[in-house]
């Protein structure tokens, strides 16, 4: 009996705490604005490597009536470009009343041919950290999770209340973590991916 109070206690206190923030606050979506960021990857005992900046592109394109947003790291998107890769999501998106709507389109030319029924809810328009968000497609099972707001470091400046995201993919043969820092207004701050490749926003 004692123990079942406890356990109701902690959830409680769990519930109670829990963060709610408007994702779209977090990660807006306006087509033609570009973002540069430094590249680095982590190795085991030794410094960050470094690489040549990333700048990335979010574009958007109509499909049956809707505006589809992508991320291009070229200034020039052709038709046989992988765009899925360079956005956490791993695909292609839009809000829909504040909702978020993902498709895990990896190839431009797919995005060509879409329409809307490709698309599934991820994020509700208010996302909490009590809570585990997924998605899957394919060949892997996503799950995202909100760890709270945290202050974080880029090139020497100081960027305030990073709403921080883990996100999990579970493949047939393997597992991966990546974790997100999203400015409010602006987007990703801070990528580090389970490669060991690191980015990081320069302003």
């Amino acid at each position: 009996m004692r123990l079942t109070l406890i356990c109701l206690f902690v959830s409680l206190c769990t519930v109670l705490n829990a963060q709610s923030f408007r994702f779209q606050d977090y990660f807006p979506l306006k087509a033609d604005t570009e973002r540069v960021y430094a590249v680095s990857r982590m190795q085991l005992h030794t410094k960050p490597q470094p690489y040549p900046d990333a700048h990335i592109w979010c574009r958007s394109e109509n499909v049956k009536g809707r505006d589809i947003f992508y991320f291009d790291d070229k200034p020039r998107t052709t038709e046989n470009r992988i765009i899925g890769s360079n956005i956490f999501l791993a695909g292609v998106c839009y809000y829909d009343a504040g909702i978020l709507y993902w498709s895990p389109i990896f190839w431009k030319e797919e995005l060509d041919s879409a329409n809307l029924s490709y698309f599934e809810p991820v994020f509700p328009e208010m996302v909490k950290t009590d809570t585990v968000y997924r998605a899957r497609d394919a060949e892997k099972k996503i799950s995202y999770r909100f760890m709270g707001l945290e202050d974080q470091t880029s090139h020497g400046v100081l960027i305030k209340d990073c709403l921080k995201l883990t996100v999990l993919q579970d493949w047939k043969t393997a597992h991966y973590e990546d974790t997100v820092w999203l400015k409010k207004g602006v987007g990703v701050v801070r990528w580090m991916r389970s490669t060991g490749r690191l980015e990081e926003i320069k302003f």
